[in-house]
């Protein structure tokens, strides 16, 4: 990276200083988001604040000093293909490369999507790559490229999963999220099929998911005041003096609360604060943090291989799949954990292992039976379903409360992308399975939604 573009003026430990907070804003909304704090950035730099607002009064010059070079590249980039003539060579490079940027780089991308309006020059760089994209969306839709129904607001939410599935996978597996890309640049493309059922969000949908408070994206969820179970659910009264059972399903509502706050290992403290009770009373109704576990998702796991079941009956095995994904976001949309648990290993030995082997058992034959019948393309790995998931909750987290219905739509497209007649080669590496289970480990561990802020 280029030093700064500091004023001239400036004497040797000033431009010094200058450079230093260029470098470690860059580096801290690359790894955390464009919302860290100032005092992160200054302390990252080795200064205080007050030398971070002498060189930078607000967030946008900062921001500004140091996007607006990529910003204006990539609008050099998309003028560049306006101006080519083999539309079909430019179409591909366009629709893989776009997404595949967003992969490589989020905060770029996140910044593309999120306003920021005291950076007074990259939101008028982003407001002409808007136009040209627009521009290009139109021109290639005409040419019978694009789906003839899909939306800046399609593309938008499209973005935002490339880049949710390129900071999941990053540490794991560093260029999975191209072949996710290459999956969503297909469900793009024209299609006789026929047009999607859900309408695509408005412009004021879109803007108030964008608008959305920036750090909301990118942190933990926020946990129910302690005392809450934070769940509209409450213990059984069915035995009003049965204490022992009211206290268990206070225990259960509580685990749930927790280990969809902050991944399966919470502390177990919490969980009994949470449900009123001693550390003593949690132990009596569950010895060990694995049998809590078990007790609690095992009915998940039996649910998600009934959900399979009905898939397994349908006969074509690409609507199964498309209800099972559906069946599946209506169910755990909001439990980060029992999500991560259907992608990891449950403990050995537990009811929930074994409902889990039957799961992954039924899974693979689901989409055998795609791909032997012609419904499924024949590159399509389990690896790649998990990423699909990645992809689809976060969408639906995205667009909870301001277009509720909008993951519909979204899962239509990413399913469309599995018909062998719309498949184009993959060259993303495939997410095996060991990766896949180190994955849903790690989001277990950590509970994040996305970037890990420490």
């Amino acid at each position: 990276m280029s030093a700064s573009r500091a004023p001239r003026s400036l004497r040797t430990d000033a431009r010094r200083n200058r450079d230093a907070l260029v470098a470690a804003a860059r580096a801290e909304f690359t790894k955390h988001g464009l919302h860290v704090t100032d005092e992160r950035i200054a302390r990252s730099a080795g200064v205080g604040t007050a030398t971070l607002r002498r060189h930078f009064r607000h967030r946008g010059a900062l921001i500004d000093e140091i996007y607006l070079p990529r910003m204006e590249a990539e609008i050099e980039l998309l003028e560049q293909s306006l101006q080519e003539t083999d539309w079909e060579q430019v179409f591909e490079r366009f629709l893989t490369e776009c997404l595949d940027r967003l992969g490589d780089d989020p905060t770029s991308g996140d910044l593309l999507v999120t306003p920021m309006p005291t950076a007074v020059r990259v939101e008028a760089a982003k407001q002409r790559i808007h136009r040209l994209l627009a521009h290009q969306i139109t021109r290639y839709q005409e040419a019978g490229y694009l789906r003839a129904d899909l939306t800046i607001a399609d593309i938008t939410l499209h973005a935002l999963a490339v880049m949710h599935v390129a900071v999941q996978t990053h540490d794991i597996a560093p260029n999975a999220h191209r072949r996710y890309a290459e999956l969503s640049a297909d469900a793009c493309r024209a299609t006789d099929a026929p047009e999607l059922d859900t309408p695509p969000m408005t412009i004021e949908q879109l803007h108030r998911v964008l608008t959305r408070e920036g750090d909301q994206r990118w942190q933990r969820r926020r946990l129910p005041p302690t005392g809450d179970p934070g769940t509209t659910e409450r213990p059984s009264n069915h035995a009003p003096g049965n204490i022992a059972s009211r206290n268990r399903q206070a225990l259960l509502l509580a685990a749930k609360t927790e280990f969809s706050a902050v991944g399966l290992r919470a502390p177990l403290e919490d969980i009994a604060k949470r449900a009123g009770v001693g550390i003593g009373t949690l132990y009596r109704h569950f010895p060990t943090r694995l049998s809590l576990i078990d007790a609690l998702y095992l009915r998940t796991l039996e649910e998600r291989n009934a959900f399979l079941d009905d898939s397994l009956a349908m006969p074509n095995a690409l609507e199964g799949l498309r209800s099972y994904i559906g069946r599946s976001i209506e169910q755990l949309t909001d439990d980060i954990a029992a999500r991560d648990l259907i992608a990891a290993d449950p403990p050995p030995g537990t009811r929930s292992a074994h409902a889990k082997e039957l799961f992954r058992a039924k899974m693979t034959e689901l989409l055998g039976k795609g791909q032997r019948q012609g419904s499924i393309r024949g590159d399509f790995t389990l690896g790649d379903l998990v990423m699909y998931g990645l992809a689809f909750t976060h969408v639906r987290w995205e667009t909870r409360d301001c277009a509720p219905d909008a993951w519909r739509r979204f899962n239509d497209m990413l399913i469309e992308a599995l018909r062998p007649e719309r498949a184009h080669e993959l060259t993303g590496p495939v997410l095996t399975n060991e990766q896949s289970l180190e994955l849903a480990q790690h989001r277990a561990r950590t509970g994040w939604s996305a970037r890990t802020h420490r």
